[in-house]
């Protein structure tokens, strides 16, 4: 697990990476990364290395399938006129990554059980935090949102949250981030994830 100061590390390195070198930074010649799933808890999430960059695995809790079974909201798309839009970093261009309609809609992965996402933010390239629970770090306001999402993505450098689905929660400032990207990646038979595949 990526905790406090391992992410504030990698988000200098990203963030370097995202504004000096403006491109993709994962590895053309990565391994396929084959990840036994069998231990996982409900609402656990664990971070990997794949081509360079953290690959991030959630479990969903069921509180966190039910919120974006549920959820109407949309941010993208519902309030795209009335936010700034921002230009998407780069390694949103890398033509491996999985796109929307690769993905069970509502959850932009291959199943409800599991979310595969690359672990940085698309605001600055900063090394994502899993939070399970309201924080003393967040608002009042972001804490109620954390909370009825089960748990969400907090990029530590614009306090920018995103949900179980890798979608942004709330604007930050007069911007809404773009969605996380989603790696290549498939499920053998055995169950387990194959990021790179």
């Amino acid at each position: 697990m990526v905790n406090f100061r391992t992410a504030i590390i990698f988000s200098i390195f990203y963030a370097v990476s995202f504004v000096v070198y403006g491109e993709s930074i994962i590895d053309e010649n990565a391994s396929p990364l084959t990840i036994d799933t069998s231990t996982f808890r409900e609402g656990e999430a664990r971070t990997y290395e794949w081509g360079g960059v953290p690959v991030v695995i959630l479990k969903r809790s069921n509180v966190q399938v039910k919120f974006l079974e549920e959820s109407k909201i949309d941010l993208e798309r519902d309030f795209a006129g009335q936010f700034r839009p921002l230009d998407p970093p780069k390694i949103l261009e890398d033509k491996r990554l999985l796109k929307d309609n690769d993905l069970v809609s509502k959850f932009r992965s291959r199943s409800k059980e599991y979310f595969v996402a690359i672990q940085l933010s698309t605001l600055e390239g900063c090394a994502l935090i899993y939070q399970e629970r309201p924080s003393s770090k967040f608002s009042e306001f972001q804490n109620t949102v954390l909370k009825m999402a089960g748990g969400a993505f907090y990029d530590p450098c614009t306090s920018a949250l995103f949900d179980a689905s890798g979608k942004p929660l709330l604007p930050v400032g007069s911007s809404i981030p773009s969605s996380l990207a989603i790696p290549p990646y498939g499920v053998n038979t055995q169950g387990r994830i194959i990021v790179g595949q």
